[in-house]
């Protein structure tokens, strides 16, 4: 079983309002310095197998098919066997899998 975290968000050049509306807001919060809002979503699921290879495979899939729209979104997902902590970015497996749809990685923070 592997735990398989999915993170989808709008490509760049792609319209995002939810980002636009973000970045309207935050400066009547007192976050002025703040630019470039992306919104996106976080998936997480669950995938039973032995095959990392086999799981790799399918979860791209998944996410090609179903889980994001890949002509105005990229994506990039991690696997990691299903009894680890993988919760935080911060302390991922050696052992996780990680594989990115698009042409850049987004930053995350703490990496």
């Amino acid at each position: 079983m592997f735990r398989v975290s999915v993170y989808v968000s709008p490509k760049k050049g792609v319209a995002d309002p939810q980002g636009a509306a973000v970045e309207r807001a935050l400066p009547a919060l007192g976050h002025s310095g703040v630019r470039n809002i992306r919104v996106g979503r976080y998936i997480t699921l669950e995938v039973e197998g032995d095959d990392a290879e086999k799981v790799k495979a399918d979860v791209d899939d998944m996410c090609r098919r179903l889980l994001a729209n890949p002509i105005i979104e990229d994506y990039f997902f991690e696997i990691a066997p299903a009894g680890s902590e993988s919760s935080s970015a911060k302390r991922q497996p050696s052992s996780a899998v990680s594989e990115r749809s698009g042409a850049e990685p987004q930053p995350r923070e703490g990496t």
